[in-house]
């Protein structure tokens, strides 16, 4: 199974900014990023480095590494804080080697002027055989307190797919779902490398 968490965009506070090659951030809370994602670094004093639009590499729960960049001063006293990138989209292709890592990715999704999202999938396959062409994928959502996950749709070999004209895919869809804080997407089963899955969720 492959899965990852979509979660609500907001913003950390800059607790530590190292005078290095990269330059690492200390936040003071779990900023709940994963390595690859982009980041915007606002108002570290002295530090200016860190400041601006960065890949990470995700070091601990509370740190992480801004990519392609050297510090240019020691931090004095905190400031600042770091934010990911508001997208609209999240997308990830899949395969049967894929399957097998159990990644875990962490996005960030705007959620502030959506109340409702769309839900889709596409396989290079026709599923709705079932079979080497089987797919499962399943969306969950989350309130902000802490609580366990909740189904709030599944696609499958059930559902209605509809080749596109364009790309010559298999896509199936549901929509106008209500967004929660946090919403995830289980990759639970493809048969074959063959029949490549990609994911995704639409406000």
């Amino acid at each position: 199974m492959i899965s990852f968490p979509i979660v609500a965009s907001t913003s950390y506070a800059v607790t530590g900014a190292t005078n290095a090659s990269p330059i690492v951030i200390t936040t003071g809370s779990n900023h709940l990023l994963t390595t690859g994602d982009t980041v915007d670094v606002l108002d570290v004093p002295s530090n200016t480095n860190a400041n601006g639009q960065h890949v990470v590499t995700v070091l601990t729960a509370t740190t992480f590494e801004l990519d392609d960049t050297a510090g240019n001063a020691d931090l004095i006293g905190y400031g600042g804080f770091v934010r990911p990138l508001d997208v609209d989209t999240v997308a990830r292709n899949y395969d049967a080697d894929t399957a097998l890592t159990g990644e875990v990715h962490t996005l960030p999704l705007s959620v502030k002027q959506a109340d409702k999202f769309n839900f889709t999938v596409d396989a290079t396959n026709d599923p709705s055989g079932g079979g080497t062409a089987g797919v499962t994928v399943k969306v969950y959502g989350r309130g902000a307190a802490a609580q366990d996950w909740f189904l709030i749709d599944t696609i499958d070999n059930t559902d209605t797919w509809a080749q596109s004209p364009g790309t010559g895919r298999w896509i199936a869809e549901v929509l106008d779902k209500r967004v929660y804080p946090q919403l995830r997407i289980d990759v639970l089963a493809f048969a074959t490398s063959t029949n490549t899955v990609k994911a995704w969720v639409t406000l």
